[in-house]
Parts: C-alpha cells; structure tokens; sequence
C-alpha cells in the first residue's frame, strides 16, 4: 500500500491505485427575496444550502490497479449509504498511521467515468473519475 490520501467509506485512494488529482468545495446560502415597494429586492437569509464537495480521480489500472475502490464507491452509492470522507495528509514520523481530517459524513450524489485509450484486452488504458459527494449529518451545515 502507497501513502493513502483520502478515504470515503471503504474506499481508500492513495498516491498508487486510483489517485485523488483535485478537490473542490462548494458551499452556498439560502435566501428568501421580496419585492419591496417596485424597488430592489429585499434579501433575508434563511439558511445553509447543501454543502458538496468533487473529488477527481485518475488512474492507469495496467500499471497501478485501482478500480476495485471505484466498485466499493459503486456498492455505497446503490446501496443509498451514508458514509465517512476523511482527507489524509501523509504519515507522521515514526508511526504508520496517516495524519488526515474527518470532513463529515457524505452521501455520494453521482459517479462518473471517462475511459481512454482502449488496450487491445477492451480496458482503457487511462481512467478518470469525478465523484460528487453531499455532507450529511451534524457537520453538513444548515438547521440540524
């Protein structure tokens, strides 16, 4: 096993196997809007909206493997599973724990898949994923 960078439920993603290339987060408010008086609206806020976050991953499976997370995230995913997304940040000296941060609990919203440069065994030879996840739960943000 490679130095792990990221986990979301089973799933673990690491530096060799299916490697998290980036991570975007996306955060948003609620607002009520009203008309007041034929004038610019008046804006009240209500609430947090959904929090999300993109985790984009690629892999060469001839070389490095990796595909058998994609099909654990798979099983989560049709499973309806609410599971633990935890970023890793390397491994402390003398230990052989990785160092990371639990983000929260997410449901994982959709999975997609571009597969390129087809081998002549009909698996590509480059694989990338975007995975897009929703917190959920006490750390998700809003009313709860």
């Amino acid at each position: 096993m490679s130095d792990p960078l990221c986990m979301i439920g089973d799933a673990v993603f690491e530096r060799i196997g299916l490697n998290p290339t980036g991570f975007r987060r996306v955060q948003q408010a609620t607002l009520a809007e009203n008309q007041v008086f034929d004038d610019a609206p008046f804006y009240q806020p209500t609430a947090m909206g959904a929090r999300k976050i993109t985790v984009e991953l690629a892999t060469r499976p001839h070389i490095f493997g990796g595909l058998q997370n994609i099909a654990i995230l798979r099983a989560h995913q049709e499973a309806l599973a609410i599971v633990p997304f935890m970023r890793l940040y390397g491994v402390q000296t003398g230990t052989v724990f990785p160092v990371g941060q639990f983000d929260g609990d997410v449901f994982i919203d959709e999975i997609s898949e571009t597969e390129s440069k087809l081998a002549p065994d009909g698996i590509g030879y480059r694989h990338a994923f975007t995975v897009e996840l929703t917190l959920v739960g006490a750390r998700a943000g809003g009313f709860g």
